[in-house]
């Protein structure tokens, strides 16, 4: 009697913490992988979203639905461009600074005239400098 109690309890003790891990492994997957929200991924020469050197360069008239995570020395900027809206290009932006356990949150949601073309942001050491654009955005 005895004996079969025991083999209850370890049976119970290995399924919470097999769930527990369970649960971390997808809390660290989500916190590595940021939210897509079905934005299909632009690969091509002329995306939306340029990612080079030290600056980030977005084509608003463009404005193609396109993603990128830009990595800096201690963070990132995830920058989503859904698409033309009204007369403007919508996009949401989010980061991080040294957080590995960021949710993947973008809780910048703009509205940018596509009149602008398409304008450069300087990265800097804790992620990319939107401030040009930020007139047009709500957080």
């Amino acid at each position: 009697m005895l004996l079969g109690l025991s083999k209850k309890l370890i049976l119970i003790v290995l399924v919470v913490i097999s769930s527990v891990m369970a649960g971390g492994t997808a809390i660290w997957y989500l916190s590595h992988n940021p939210p897509r929200n079905n934005v299909k991924l632009d690969y091509s020469r002329n995306r939306t979203i340029q990612d080079a050197g030290n600056s980030v360069t977005i084509n608003f008239r463009q404005c193609t639905a396109d993603q990128r995570r830009i990595y800096v020395d201690f963070g990132s900027t995830f920058i989503q461009v859904i698409g033309e809206q009204k007369d403007g290009c919508l996009l949401r932006y989010g980061g991080e600074v040294e957080n590995p356990n960021w949710n993947g949150e973008l809780p910048f949601i703009c509205r940018v005239p596509q009149s602008l073309g398409s304008i450069s942001f300087r990265k800097f050491d804790y992620g990319v400098d939107l401030s040009a654009i930020q007139q047009y955005c709500v957080k």
